[in-house]
């Protein structure tokens, strides 16, 4: 085995915040094993998805589907699909009602277009296919994109909105929030709630 210097070896490795590894000139050093005498990690804690205003167009009743659109349906198509999970990071299995208006910012007051309740599966994922919203004018500002969703889960509700990165009209509204934004990519657009 080569040697090299103290001096060397310091000046070409690097500590790895809690990895435990010395990583430098191909030369790796694991720490020794935990011992039962050492404390045990932290749990994991995931952050609360913030709650967001109802508005006005919650209508309870939506019918259990996954498409939300048809060959006729327009619209900017997505798939917004996540998951559920509860504060210490562990799925959840729960319904989430889904609602939003159309790609003119209209909701529909009489039927469920654009509106749905899905059930998340064993691993708290969920999916839908549906649109990007329309905008629309409340009062004199328009608000941004936005999908409403209400959960369900331990005996605790979440009502909230979710956002579309770069909607010009994220900064004016009152109830955005970046937390809140999806990750978009494509007609992929993805977020994980936290109840």
């Amino acid at each position: 085995m080569k040697r090299i210097s103290r001096r060397a070896f310091l000046s070409r490795s690097l500590t790895v915040a809690g990895g435990g590894l010395l990583i430098g000139s191909g030369i790796a050093c694991a720490q020794p094993e935990r011992t039962h005498l050492d404390p045990a990690p932290a749990a994991r804690i995931c952050r609360a998805t913030q709650s967001d205003i109802e508005g006005p167009y919650f209508r309870a009743g939506a019918p259990e589907r996954t498409t939300l659109v048809d060959r006729n349906t327009e619209g900017a198509r997505i798939r917004l699909s996540g998951t559920v999970t509860d504060r210490a990071c562990q799925p959840l299995q729960t319904t989430i009602d889904f609602w939003h208006a159309d790609h003119l910012g209209a909701y529909d007051a009489v039927g469920f277009s654009f509106r749905t309740r899905v059930q998340t599966d064993a691993d708290g994922r969920y999916s839908i296919d549906t649109i990007i919203p329309g905008r629309y004018l409340n009062g004199s500002a328009y608000r941004p994109a936005h999908i409403h969703a209400k959960i369900r889960a331990g005996g605790r509700e979440l009502t909230t909105q979710l956002y579309f990165p770069d909607d010009p009209h994220n900064a004016r509204d009152p109830w955005f929030g970046e937390d809140r934004l999806v990750e978009l990519s494509g007609e992929d657009a993805r977020f994980a709630f936290v109840v």
